[in-house]
């Protein structure tokens, strides 16, 4: 049992340079298949890509399985033990991957590979899965909706939650959007690169800041210092869309407490996004695939859902902020590298909607990361794509990033497989069928699930998109 087997197996590239992934099981033969007199299948050892690394990775499949086989990025080192046993106890294989600590993080080709390599794995070692769904949360989510998107017929449905309704292409859109508006106003000399990242220093314990990372939180210090600069950093945080109750453990503002929702934001504004994100971003695409030009900064305001606090704001310092947006009008704006972006749409940093199974897609209200705004884009996405009522998005109530609670994962998970298996959403995913839904499962779950905090919401739109229906149309500005 304790024989080394491998295997070498073809990655399609989420980048120009193609990787070959070597399968290691030695790790199945250390731990057993088996457990003496029964138990779950355990598979697990690591993918090691030639460069940069290793991923380890985990697949459990339980007695009883009844051929569900679920995977998510994060599983090896992001499931609560409640969550596991959840999942176990009622029959599903599940497993998935560590995220990888490789230069290219964002390489969503080959995330979906390394699921593709799994489900291979426990085709070999039990027998092929009847069903192969995708969950996420954060990164995890971006995942899922780029394995569905990639892979229509062989994943058959997806929980997304806290992230990837964009893509990461227009992610990146409305992150350049309120850095650059920042840099503009608050201090345009400031050391802060806004695209085409210098390279994150070489790993050290204790780690090495990343020195953009440095620029952007004095940046945001530096306006937080006065009214002027606040407000001027409310209304850049406007063009992101960032929420007005993102701290965890604080009760949210009040909706007519302006002033406690101000500070919420200032309190989010560095927290939502670091420039680190960004490098590894273009790393995977091989350079910026994020610009600004032809951007109407006053249309985005409108448009935003923080028209009113950004006004506030203002008022607050006495400041002008018609003066500030004719001066966003008229400065320098960003240019994206087109063979970049061709990249980035290749790679599953923007998707083609073009799936076959439903998806549950869905933020907390308070995530200062993915606002609650980004989830109307990847439903026009699939709408646009002929997938008419393949999506349903929920919210829960509460603060923070992908601060999810296992009942309120777990019951969207649920609500997935209903929707499988009778063919049809009918109530499923409103506010009530969840929160019925998750009473049954925390009433009937011998271990403690958390609570739930489902509430509707109707966030105003996402300000930029980019998808399928955009692809090979971006040009840079003439000069």
């Amino acid at each position: 049992m304790n024989k080394t087997c491998s295997r070498r197996v073809r990655v399609r590239p989420a980048c120009a340079v193609a990787l070959s992934v070597l399968v290691c099981c030695a790790a199945i033969g250390s731990q057993g298949l088996r457990a003496q007199g029964g138990g779950p299948l355990t598979l697990s050892g690591t993918l090691r890509a030639e460069q940069p690394g290793q991923t380890p990775y985990q697949v459990i499949v339980p007695d009883g399985w009844k051929g569900t086989l679920v995977l998510d990025l994060d599983f090896v080192s992001g499931w609560p033990a409640a969550q596991r046993q959840w999942f176990l106890e009622r029959g599903y294989a599940i497993g998935g991957i560590t995220r990888s600590n490789n230069v290219a993080s964002y390489a969503m080709r080959d995330y979906v590979d390394n699921f593709l390599t799994l489900r291979r794995l426990v085709t070999e070692q039990k027998s092929a899965p009847t069903r192969t769904l995708v969950t996420g949360v954060s990164r995890g989510a971006y995942v899922a909706l780029a394995a569905i998107d990639a892979e229509p017929d062989v994943f058959a449905g997806a929980v997304a939650l806290s992230g990837g309704s964009l893509g990461l292409v227009a992610r990146m859109l409305s992150k350049l959007d309120r850095t650059w508006a920042l840099k503009i106003l608050v201090d345009p000399a400031s050391s802060l690169t806004l695209v085409n990242l210098p390279p994150l220093p070489a790993r050290t314990v204790p780690p090495t800041p990343y020195v953009e990372d440095a620029a952007l939180t004095a940046l945001v210090e530096k306006a937080r210092s006065t009214p002027l600069g606040r407000a001027r950093l409310m209304l850049a945080a406007a063009f992101d869309q960032v929420p007005r109750w993102g701290t965890r453990n604080t009760p949210a503002p009040a909706a007519d407490d302006l002033d406690g929702q101000l500070d919420q934001v200032a309190d989010n504004f560095g927290g939502g996004f670091n420039q680190s994100l960004r490098w590894a971003v273009e790393a995977a695409a091989g350079g910026n695939v994020s610009w600004n030009h032809g951007v109407d900064y006053a249309d985005l305001l409108a448009r935003s859902g923080l028209a009113d606090l950004v006004a506030h704001a203002y008022r607050k310092a006495r400041a002008d902020l018609q003066s500030d947006l004719a001066t966003l009008a008229k400065a320098p704006r960003v240019a994206a590298d087109p063979a970049a972006l061709a990249r980035a749409e290749r790679g599953l940093l923007s998707y083609s909607g073009r799936i076959k199974g439903p998806v549950i897609i869905g933020t907390t209200t308070g995530d200062p990361a993915e606002a609650p705004s980004i989830e109307s884009a990847y439903v026009e996405t699939v709408r646009r794509a002929g997938g008419v009522d393949l999506v349903r998005t929920i919210f829960t109530a509460r603060p923070g990033h992908a601060s999810w609670s296992v009942l309120e994962r777990v019951t969207a998970f649920q609500a997935l497989v209903e929707r499988l298996d009778t063919k049809q959403w009918g109530t499923i995913g409103q506010v009530p069928d969840m929160r019925e839904r998750a009473a049954r499962l925390k009433a009937g779950s011998p271990v403690d699930l958390g609570t739930e905090l489902f509430v509707d919401l109707h966030p105003a739109p996402a300000l930029r998109t980019w998808d399928a229906t955009n692809w090979g149309s971006y040009r840079q500005p003439a000069r």
